[in-house]
């Protein structure tokens, strides 16, 4: 019971938010509980909300290729970027690496973790590699993918590429 309490007041607190302006969602997918309402959570009421731009990390790790297709399709046109959380790691060979005091693991398959640990540190994907993802995940053209993960991205957040 004490769970589903918490959650309602989550999910009350994005509804909020978004009444007060917010118009942006990242890591759509990630830091969830492996645990959740199949229907009412987090994610269902994000991908409903079609003022809201869901943003997606598309390096087959935070989400899997199918997820995010299936993600993709739920919002509307227009309404769907993508991102990394890439760390001084991207693109690097698997170590060990540093993100400030704290060393971190970047195994063979590009997951970054806390030596020892399970949960994400962060990725290792290079942006151009997530337009690769996209387009050939999606079925998106290169510019098409491109503009979703570059110019979209930045134009909403008033930066100029």
């Amino acid at each position: 019971m004490l769970q589903t309490q918490i959650g309602v007041r989550k999910l009350e607190a994005g509804t909020q938010a978004i009444a007060l302006g917010a118009t942006f969602g990242t890591h759509i997918g990630n830091g969830v509980p492996l645990n959740i309402n199949r229907h009412d959570n987090i994610i269902q009421r994000l991908l409903a909300r079609d003022e809201l731009i869901a943003c997606f990390i598309p390096d087959g790790i935070h989400l899997p290729p199918f997820v995010l297709k299936n993600f993709y399709r739920a919002k509307p046109k227009g309404k769907v970027y993508f991102t990394t959380d890439c760390m001084s790691a991207a693109g690097a060979p698997p170590g060990f690496y540093h993100i400030g005091p704290h060393q971190v693991e970047v195994g063979s398959d590009g997951v970054v973790q806390l030596p020892g640990e399970k949960q994400f540190a962060g990725s290792s994907l290079t942006l151009d590699r997530g337009v690769e993802n996209v387009s050939e995940w999606l079925g998106l053209t290169l510019s098409k993918a491109t503009e979703m993960c570059a110019s979209l991205p930045a134009g909403h957040f008033g930066v100029e590429l």
